[in-house]
């Protein structure tokens, strides 16, 4: 009987592919240019997954990066599905594996809009705290969970807290996952009133913006208003990963812009 040997020079060149293999879905999700094949290579390389505050401005749009907790309010989030709707935005909701899990019907709600899914971990214990191993466990349970409700596995990913670790980031390319922020705080996770939610977002936002938001009360005061004064700039509202399409900038380039 013959016993396959395998290096370790073997071992990592089969892992290496197994994050190609995951990333060429994000490759295609993305539109498959050149670019972020390029963006993708370069986070192979130093172990990061790319890294964006905001998308392309050629599009003339901006997009709603809509982050939900493990507990979600099916009126409340009815409510700003209905919101969108009228306004004819489409937005990204990050989503946490454990709400996959517990509420399946509320992925299906939001991609019945014509919404984009991401992924925000497994629950919203902060990715600072888990390790590497751990981190990288938690991202590929939440997107096969979100997958599952869903049927579309996540192309991007949002962290809770806003942490950008090293670690966290190689996880994040090891699940095939881009990693993104929100360049334009709205301030609502901080109970912001309506009025400084949209004078905070007006005061930012601009062609490829990304915008963060919270599924709250204060946000949903806010967001009809703030709708139309984003409209009345003549800037339009598509997914992250629309945003992302045509970006000429490396993933650094691209987030000192942002700023």
């Amino acid at each position: 009987m013959r016993i396959l040997f395998i290096s370790r020079r073997m071992l990592v060149s089969l892992s290496l592919f197994g994050v190609v293999a995951c990333l060429v879905g994000v490759l295609k999700l993305l539109g498959g240019s050149p670019t972020v094949t390029a963006w993708v290579s370069a986070g192979l390389e130093v172990g990061q997954a790319p890294l964006f505050l905001a998308g392309n401005p050629q599009h003339q749009a901006v997009s709603l990066l809509v982050q939900l907790g493990e507990e979600c309010d099916e009126q409340q989030l009815g409510q700003m599905l209905h919101i969108l709707a009228d306004n004819s935005a489409k937005a990204t909701f990050f989503v946490p594996g454990r709400l996959a899990e517990q509420q399946p019907e509320l992925l299906k709600s939001i991609l019945a809009g014509g919404h984009q899914l991401g992924c925000c971990g497994w629950d919203e214990t902060s990715p600072a705290e888990l390790s590497l191993a751990e981190n990288r466990a938690a991202l590929e349970r939440a997107c096969a969970q979100i997958e599952q409700a869903g049927g579309v596995r996540p192309a991007v990913y949002l962290p809770p807290f806003g942490v950008t670790e090293a670690d966290i980031r190689r996880a994040a390319a090891e699940a095939g996952l881009v990693f993104v922020l929100g360049g334009v705080d709205s301030g609502d996770w901080q109970a912001a009133a309506p009025e400084e939610i949209i004078a905070a977002v007006l005061a930012e936002a601009e062609a490829g913006s990304f915008v963060s938001l919270h599924l709250a009360e204060n946000t949903l005061t806010a967001l009809d208003t703030l709708l139309c004064e984003l409209a009345a700039q003549d800037l339009n509202f598509c997914t992250v990963s629309e945003n992302l399409l045509g970006v000429e900038a490396e993933p650094e380039e691209a987030e000192a812009q942002a700023k």
